[in-house]
């Protein structure tokens, strides 16, 4: 299964002064990963603005908020039994993929950092 990593620019390398990505486009690629790796829809039928941002996941409002809702795209992924927090993302957060069950809190974050109330 293929883990999904946010970029972190590290001093005294070639990208030491790239940005990390945005939350909102993290999250949104966590969703895609989850809707993709388990055959729930296909890059195909996502669709991207013109800038390359994700703009639709290519399932429906009630599919998309109830796998929202369970938190799995949003936990470590990798090798199996991963969950090695803060591996990429600072302990001060956001953190970007959770190493255990997201608290009813934490939904409501992820959720808001998604952005897709216009959707």
């Amino acid at each position: 299964l293929p883990a999904l990593f946010a970029f972190t620019p590290i001093s005294g390398t070639t990208l030491e002064h790239a940005a990390q990505p945005t939350v909102q486009k993290y999250r949104r690629m966590q969703v895609a990963r989850y809707l993709i790796v388990h055959e729930v829809a296909g890059f195909e039928d996502m669709c991207f603005d013109q800038n390359g941002s994700l703009s639709g996941f290519g399932v429906g409002k009630e599919v998309l908020s109830r796998i929202i809702r369970s938190g799995e795209p949003f936990l470590t992924s990798g090798c199996p039994n991963c969950n090695r927090p803060y591996y990429n993302e600072k302990p001060s957060g956001p953190i970007y993929n959770y190493p255990r069950e997201l608290t009813d809190k934490e939904l409501s974050e992820v959720q808001m950092q998604l952005g897709l109330e216009e959707w």
